[in-house]
């Protein structure tokens, strides 16, 4: 996936963590509370008068989100991804409105008033003056910053001398690595050592975290970290190679089954079958290389069975489906799949950690033409696409940062 990644939704918990644009969800615990950032308020029920009505759609949406709406007008583009916020409860009827005016919803969650839906570009204002419609946010892409530790002095000089010797076991809380002692959250711990974050969920919508990092394994009280991890991007319209539609229809008897000139061994039955195709991913910071054996050529058999939702996905490329290549989704599991195997002798660990998701029974009409109507069961790989959310998840809720291999 690119570095601009657009606009995903994760979840996590403060003695956990969760990641993912892929989203996560974390436990805290680590590090003190920080105080978030207050949302706007939703907006009020629309007005009567059509004069009332048109002013509270466009404070709906904003000066910048009217930009954006601007932008995509000029740029006659037919449709645009709206993020809606509804009240709880009426997510359904919302769904239905979006369906008359010609517009696809791609994800819908009652509990929390929210519908996401791609829509016909000059309907947008319309749809924002619905009573109904509390906020609207258009879809956008954000450049996401270089996580690098370099100082700017560094990168003008080109020397890293100015940098701090490497953090070890006996590192102290107060020290250059992290802005703990400036902000005051060194002597608000001391003062109150339970006060970190402890029974706290958040959310990370970014690149993806990598959940077999140890500082983001368990919480200051034993607790998993990493609560759940979810790819909010489209299977339909967002063009995420990771989503894979399981369109291909396999059935392997006396243990094998072929496809494309290939033997497959898997337990007797039928199956729905993809290809994960790694070079889908070229032109984000994996280049193309999720195994990371040099090449960007390597394509992994996935196996799906929507009637228990077992996933199998041949990450060695033994073109063999056996238990040790069944991978849960992550909520449900707390485990991943690995592609590539680690060398201990570098600095760095080469294996890919990833997890899986599935979604049945998914509305394929936002294609138009001959796919309307018609349906088909996806299954996510879900990789880490760049470093940024790991970085992000050790800022917020990184727990024994130091002294590790």
């Amino acid at each position: 996936m690119p570095r601009s990644t657009p606009r995903r939704r994760r979840r996590f918990t403060a003695a956990a963590l969760a990641v993912g644009l892929a989203g996560s969800l974390l436990s805290l615990s680590a590090l003190p509370a920080q105080a978030a950032d207050v949302p706007r308020p939703l907006g009020t029920s629309v007005p009567d008068s059509p004069k009332k009505a048109l002013t509270s759609a466009k404070d709906k949406l904003g000066s910048h989100d009217r930009t954006l709406l601007q932008k995509a007008e000029s740029g006659k583009k037919g449709t645009v991804t709206v993020l809606l916020a509804t009240g709880e409860g009426d997510t359904k009827a919302l769904s239905a409105k979006i369906a008359d005016i010609g517009g696809h919803v791609g994800k819908t969650d009652d509990r929390l008033g929210y519908v996401r839906a791609t829509v016909p570009t000059g309907k947008v204002t319309a749809l924002a003056a619905l009573t109904s419609v509390r906020a609207v946010d258009l879809n956008e892409t954000y450049k996401l910053p270089d996580p690098s530790p370099d100082t700017a002095d560094d990168k003008k000089s080109g020397s890293r001398t100015g940098s701090p010797a490497a953090p070890g076991k006996d590192t102290p809380a107060d020290n250059p690595y992290l802005p703990v002692a400036e902000t005051g959250a060194t002597g608000f711990t001391a003062g109150h050592p339970s006060w970190d974050g402890r029974g706290i969920t958040v959310g990370i919508l970014d690149t993806g975290v990598d959940v077999a990092h140890p500082a983001l394994r368990t919480t200051t009280t034993g607790e998993p970290k990493i609560q759940d991890w979810v790819t909010a991007t489209d299977p339909v319209t967002d063009a995420d190679p990771t989503w894979l539609e399981m369109r291909l229809n396999v059935t392997a008897v006396n243990g094998t089954f072929r496809y494309g000139g290939v033997d497959y061994r898997a337990p007797d039955g039928a199956y729905e079958f993809q290809i994960f195709d790694e070079a889908g991913t070229w032109g984000g910071e994996l280049g193309g290389d999720v195994n990371r054996d040099g090449d960007y050529k390597d394509r992994f058999a996935v196996l799906y069975r929507p009637s228990d939702h077992r996933i199998w996905v041949d990450a060695d490329l033994d073109h063999a489906f056996g238990d040790e290549d069944v991978v849960q989704p992550y909520a449900q599991s707390g485990t991943w799949g690995t592609f590539g195997t680690n060398d201990p002798e570098t600095a760095v660990v080469e294996a890919m950690p990833f997890t899986v998701e599935y979604r049945d029974d998914v509305d394929l009409s936002a294609r138009g033409g001959s796919s309307v109507g018609k349906s088909a069961d996806f299954v996510n790989i879900g990789i880490v696409s760049g470093a940024h959310a790991t970085h992000v998840a050790g800022i917020t809720a990184g727990n024994g940062l130091f002294g590790g291999r």
